[in-house]
């Protein structure tokens, strides 16, 4: 079986390329972030006929009586080491 030189070099670019590309995509930016390591939290109770939940984070009471089907959204947690 015959392999064209040419095809194979243009093969090679797209992967090198494409790899470029997704390399470049998984970094990340400190620009919007404080230095202390964060992360996201979502709190939704989803048992029906459960009570309104309280939430404790290190020991601490971070919310109190969220209730069925209701949010926190989205809210930033320190990360503790």
């Amino acid at each position: 079986m015959k392999t064209n030189p040419h095809r194979s070099r243009t093969w090679l670019a797209s992967c090198v390329i494409a790899a470029t590309l997704i390399a470049a995509g998984c970094g990340s930016s400190d620009n919007d972030h404080n230095d202390a390591p964060t992360s996201q939290l979502r709190v939704i109770p989803a048992s029906h006929d459960a009570p309104p939940v309280n939430l404790k984070l290190n020991g601490s009471v971070a919310l109190s009586g969220l209730d069925y089907a209701a949010s926190t959204g989205f809210v930033d947690v320190a990360n503790d080491d």
